[in-house]
């Protein structure tokens, strides 16, 4: 089977990026974070209202090798309220419907075992070409939309995704207690283990120690908003009012060595929308870096914007030195991830991921000699890969196969 994606052209913020100073880049990234932006009254899957803008991802952890991969934190809109499921088995045709629940079968957590649909049943309906749906049925589904609106995705997505990534799937289901359809009650963030957490980036960050007041107002800012939202914040928003909140310490640290020519400190939001910049350009030149090492050098670059400049222009060393098959192409002001684009997203489609959570160490094979692989050998390349076997597009030529089988049998 021949996979095919059409090579993306630069998009006009990508060639906006280039024609400004990454210190223009990291004021804009600073201020620029857009607001919740409630269209509805009611209550999605999640909990937030319908239509909410929503901060998703999560914290960049270190993956093999030392290479960065997760999601890198995206913009979303809540879509998915109960009935949801329904709706969608509604839209769907019998071939459609089958496709669906086989894939839903096979994500651990999401059914008791008892009432996770077998390759035996599904294949007794398929004969009959109705295709029944059960309540057990719509709320699997509808806890895949939860999840999808948790990580911003559509359901159709989040179902491959969790398909590729069954750990995930195991720990969101599990945790969530979304087999019955209902979430678990998930308790506050304790203050202590809060305050401590204050305390350790204070000292990390900033060689200084968090007072009372300041670990019993950041540990009361985070309760509330669990408080608010029903249930726990993102890995992504707890790390803004973190920065946020070493933000407010650093101006009283570093006071006496301010240049307000040269610094983003005075501004609110820098440091986090500092430490995102600098953090999807080391994810885009695919450079591997540790988070305290980030947040250092992030701190560094709202006290200078010389000294952003400078971590900047290093990344992008460190990249041609790493990529010698597409120097080139970073020498022009393209990073690795955009002149790599379409082999981003043969790799994102035959593995069911989104693009940007693509670890660019993955197409090692492609840049690491003298020339770029060429892209029909990069497309059979992926059957080779040892988790091919966990390709959305290979396990539905199995099941092809096997509908095949069943098919000729029956008749």
């Amino acid at each position: 089977m021949t996979i095919t994606t059409p090579k993306p052209t630069p998009s006009p913020s990508s060639a906006k990026k280039r024609n400004i100073s990454p210190s223009q880049e990291a004021e804009q990234a600073a201020s620029s974070v857009p607001k919740g932006t409630q269209v509805s009254g009611k209550r999605g899957l999640t909990g937030a209202p319908l239509g909410t803008k929503i901060l998703v991802g999560q914290t960049v952890a270190p993956g093999p090798e030392g290479a960065m991969k997760g999601p890198q934190g995206v913009y979303a809109t809540t879509q998915y309220e109960s009935g949801s499921g329904a709706i969608a088995f509604a839209s769907l045709d019998a071939q459609e419907k089958i496709n669906l629940l086989a894939k839903l079968a096979q994500i651990p957590g999401l059914y008791s075992k008892k009432q996770t649909p077998s390759i035996d049943y599904l294949t007794r309906v398929a004969a009959t070409g109705i295709i029944p749906v059960r309540k057990e049925d719509t709320d699997a589904l509808e806890n895949v939309m939860r999840y999808a609106d948790t990580v911003g995705l559509d359901y159709k997505a989040a179902v491959d995704n969790l398909l590729a990534d069954p750990a995930a799937a195991q720990g969101f289901f599990d945790m969530g207690g979304t087999k019955a359809g209902t979430q678990k009650k998930i308790p506050l963030t304790p203050a202590d283990a809060l305050a401590v957490e204050l305390e350790q980036t204070f000292m990390d960050y900033l060689d200084v120690k968090a007072d009372k007041k300041e670990k019993a107002a950041y540990a009361k800012r985070i309760n509330e908003l669990e408080k608010k939202r029903g249930g726990s914040l993102t890995s992504l928003e707890r790390q803004q009012l973190l920065l946020d909140t070493v933000q407010e310490k650093a101006k009283g640290v570093f006071k006496d060595g301010i240049d307000e020519a040269d610094t983003l400190l005075m501004r609110k939001g820098a440091l986090g929308g500092t430490y995102n910049l600098l953090r999807e350009a080391y994810r885009d030149y695919g450079i591997p870096v540790d988070d305290k090492t980030l947040y250092k050098q992030a701190i560094g670059a709202v006290r200078s914007k010389q000294a952003l400049d400078n971590t900047l222009n290093k990344i992008s060393l460190q990249a041609e030195v790493a990529m010698p098959a597409i120097k080139p192409y970073i020498q022009q002001g393209l990073t690795p991830r955009e002149a790599l684009g379409s082999y981003i997203g043969l790799y994102s489609k035959f593995m069911g991921v989104p693009e940007n959570q693509v670890d660019l160490n993955k197409l090692a094979p492609v840049f690491s000699g003298d020339k770029v692989m060429p892209y029909q050998d990069w497309e059979k390349y992926l059957y080779t890969l040892p988790e091919a076997e966990k390709s959305p597009i290979v396990k539905e030529q199995k099941m092809n196969d096997y509908r095949t089988l069943i098919r000729n049998f029956i008749g």
